[in-house]
């Protein structure tokens, strides 16, 4: 099989080193060519000048570029690429690139890509990737086949609700912890006062620090869902401090109690392996 990417940055990188391991030819293009050159030496795949002899090489094409670029650069790749392939992308925004996928009329298949991980993975074994299928055939079911021989899960859904489930999945995750770092960071605690929830808080927050910063800000402004994320934890946050503020607690033990009944076996488990990493660590 032959897979093109279009970006060499890390997913993409990331995606060309697991086909070269499954011994898949690979053909990488990037707007920097030594990044692409890079990259192609480093896994045993090949750099390409243009977008259309990319198309033109590639079996399967995936995009691998920035969100706001990721609709531009699949229209184009569209252009060079015949039927009998499959173009896909990877980006973690669906609604207008899938919206420019059905727009386009001839030429080959079509299915937009979300893996829930960074390139920090050590491989697709456990991981899950949402597929939104626009147009798909032979060459989809076999490229699925392929992702789910490595291990993965293949959660298929449609544009509006991967949109929705990834505005409170990373969104609001990333504005979390992103506001919880500018916060402490602000404080220079001593860690050795930290407790067992601190101390995993305090690891979330770091990770979340080797995020990209174009990702992020593209994940907050171009998911149409993001800003009534965001408006929903700040309503109960708001809540709950001028309750706090005028003496009264009753918020919180609500939280705990409505909560705990309805996960109520995930929250022993989830803390017995608190208490079993603070204590290994």
């Amino acid at each position: 099989m032959k897979l093109g990417i279009a970006g060499a940055g890390a997913m993409g990188a990331w995606f060309a080193s697991l086909a070269r391991s499954a011994g898949w030819e690979v053909y990488l293009f990037d707007l920097l060519p030594e990044r692409a050159e890079r990259v192609a030496r480093r896994v045993g795949g090949r750099r390409v000048g243009t977008l259309r002899e990319l198309g033109e090489r590639g079996e399967v094409l995936l995009v691998a570029v920035p969100i706001s670029r990721t609709p531009e650069v699949v229209r184009k790749l569209s252009e060079a690429a015949g039927g009998g392939k499959l173009l896909a992308d990877i980006a973690s925004v669906k609604s207008e690139v899938v919206r420019t996928m059905r727009r386009i009329e001839k030429g080959p298949e079509l299915a937009s890509l979300h893996p829930l991980f960074g390139p920090g993975a050590r491989g697709l074994r456990g991981k899950t990737v949402v597929s939104v299928p626009v147009r798909v055939g032979g060459r989809y079911r076999s490229f699925l086949r392929f992702l789910s021989s490595q291990g993965a899960r293949v959660v298929e859904m449609n544009e509006e609700e991967h949109d929705r489930t990834m505005a409170f999945v990373q969104a609001l995750t990333h504005f979390v912890l992103l506001s919880c770092a500018e916060t402490l960071g602000e404080l220079k605690l001593d860690e050795r006062f930290s407790t067992p929830l601190f101390s995993s808080l305090l690891q979330l927050v770091r990770a979340s620090l080797a995020s990209d910063p174009s990702l992020c800000g593209d994940i907050q402004l171009l998911n149409p869902h993001s800003r009534r994320a965001r408006e929903k934890l700040m309503g109960v946050m708001r809540e709950l401090h001028e309750e706090l503020s005028s003496g009264r607690a009753e918020g919180l033990r609500r939280i705990l109690e409505r909560r705990g009944r309805e996960w109520g076996r995930e929250i022993r488990r989830a803390y017995r392996e608190l208490y079993q990493g603070f204590e290994e660590g």
